[in-house]
Parts: C-alpha cells; structure tokens; sequence
C-alpha cells in the first residue's frame, strides 16, 4: 500500500516540449545550429505530492543514444543505477500548476534527427518527450 502511495505523490511532467537554440537564443530547426537546448513543461497540479523545494532532472538523448552531459559530468541515481542528466533545476512545488523551462549547454555538434527528453524528481522518472532537427 506505501508503494500506491508514494506514486500517487510523484511530480507529473505535462506538455514538455524541447527546442534548439543558437547563440543568440533564436529557436533553430538544424541540429548543427544549436547552442543550447531549453526543455519547458508544467508539473501537474498534485495535492498529495509533499510541498516544498525539489531538484528536477532532464536528460537528453542525442540520436545516436548519447547523452548530452552536464559541465559537472553529475549522476543521479534512479533504482541505484547512476543516470548522467543533462541539466537541473531546483524548483519550489508548491502543490499547484508549475512551469518550468530548463536549459542545457551543448559543446559540440549535434547530429541530425529525433531527440528523446527525459524528466527526472524524487528519485524515479516521471516524464519522456521529444523533438527532431533536420
């Protein structure tokens, strides 16, 4: 019964979305434009979920499976298995609608096509998504 309700209180990623920026922040749609990544969602309202201050995590992975690191080179651990994320954010949930954009640095070329995003909070994954460049 604690495991129904320990998901019942998860964060809920919806509508994430992804883009590619160029240098100046203009939204790009070739992959060899981009500078830097910014993934945007709303954390569903949740009135179980415990208030207060939570890192979210977002991984990118690249079309040919890898993943876009942070500077730091951080893991997160997800079922005691260390996941490299691409980019966190600390976020105040406060049981109500929360949206948040996240930006990742990349520092090198991206290849062409389809990109998945991952959310992470609390330990587990809560969301995918994705996006394509040409």
């Amino acid at each position: 019964a604690a495991e129904k309700v320990d998901l019942a209180s998860a964060l809920r990623p919806i509508n994430i979305t992804a883009e590619g920026l160029s240098r100046r922040g203009r939204d790009v749609s070739r992959a060899r434009n981009i500078e830097k990544f910014k993934v945007c969602f709303t954390i569903d309202k949740n009135p179980v979920a415990k208030p207060g201050n939570r890192n979210v995590f977002v991984r990118i992975i690249r079309p040919d499976n890898l993943t876009i690191e942070n500077t730091q080179r951080d893991t997160l651990f997800i079922d005691q298995q260390p996941i490299i994320y691409s980019a966190k954010r600390e976020v105040d949930y406060q049981n109500e609608p929360l949206d948040i954009c996240i930006f990742v640095d990349v520092t090198e070329d991206m290849p062409k096509g389809a990109y998945k995003i991952e959310v992470y909070a609390d330990g587990r994954f809560i969301g995918t998504g994705g996006v394509s460049f040409k």
